[in-house]
């Protein structure tokens, strides 16, 4: 039996000298049987032990070869606050573009994919919709726009946000393409629709294959992303957005509410005059 606590002591101390850089990017990590007579561990902790490792992405296995030290990767920071001089929200259109620039990253996005399709029971019941139990039901549609995102040319995350089919009472041009002045503003100025509140929640799953290509998630990686639901309401409390994205392994999230001191902060909070995007 492998004790829970010793291998994890002996991942915690080889990744403490992958960070130092006493096992520097490309190095090769010694044999099992130099880390079992390094460490007095049985061979099966020294075995969990690089397999926390490579379930973290610090090192690989290369069969045949040995296990080495992978690339350092820092993980993006998604900063979620109601202060726009702290955080745009987490993740969406022109906003999170906003606040990639901010850090001196470069952001781009795929052209949208716009359809027009009948929800799902999930999505019916996120954005309000009534849907009858008859053939009837055919006839309720939603627009639905999918993109992919990145910094600095990377995978960032996967986006998909579905809205009522709104185009009869006047917003045509939720099926367009491209939206200069983003769908928010479009909204609020085209039927007096505003984002005054947003409910997220967070699902770590399993990737699916389509997921695992965007990724490029190595086979030696755990097949596990986390996903955002966010159900977006209107100023008479009403749902009219659910936005679901996906995101990459490594992702972090934070949360800043009231008033914390800046240097606490993943990120600076941007000066005053910065115009945030709606």
């Amino acid at each position: 039996m492998v004790s829970g606590s010793r291998y994890r002591e002996i991942a915690d101390d080889l990744r403490r000298k992958i960070n130092s850089g006493d096992l520097p990017a490309g190095a090769k990590l010694p044999t099992e049987t130099d880390l079992c007579q390094a460490y007095g561990a049985s061979r099966n902790t020294i075995r969990e032990a690089i397999k926390l490792l490579v379930t973290r992405h610090l090192v690989k296995k290369t069969p045949g070869s040995g296990t080495f030290v992978l690339e350092p990767v820092s993980p993006w920071v998604h900063t979620i606050s109601e202060d726009p001089n702290t955080g745009f929200g987490g993740g969406e259109g022109r906003s999170w573009m906003a606040e990639v620039e901010s850090r001196g990253r470069v952001p781009s996005m795929s052209e949208v994919d716009v359809q027009i399709v009948q929800p799902s029971p999930e999505v019916a019941e996120a954005l309000g919709l009534e849907v009858p139990q008859t053939a009837d039901a055919r006839k309720v549609r939603v627009i639905k726009r999918s993109q992919e995102l990145f910094v600095d040319g990377s995978p960032s995350h996967l986006q998909t946000t579905y809205y009522p089919d709104l185009r009869k009472q006047g917003a045509e041009e939720l099926e367009g393409e491209d939206l200069p002045d983003g769908m928010l503003a479009y909204l609020s100025r085209t039927l007096g629709i505003k984002q005054v509140g947003w409910i997220d929640r967070f699902e770590l799953r399993q990737a699916t294959e389509a997921e695992e290509a965007f990724f490029h998630l190595r086979d030696d990686a755990p097949r596990s992303v986390l996903e955002q639901r966010r159900r977006s309401y209107d100023q008479a409390q009403r749902p009219f957005r659910l936005t679901v994205t996906v995101y990459q392994p490594g992702t972090q999230f934070e949360v800043v509410s009231g008033k914390v001191p800046d240097e606490v902060r993943a990120f600076p909070p941007r000066h005053r005059d910065i115009e945030v995007p709606p």
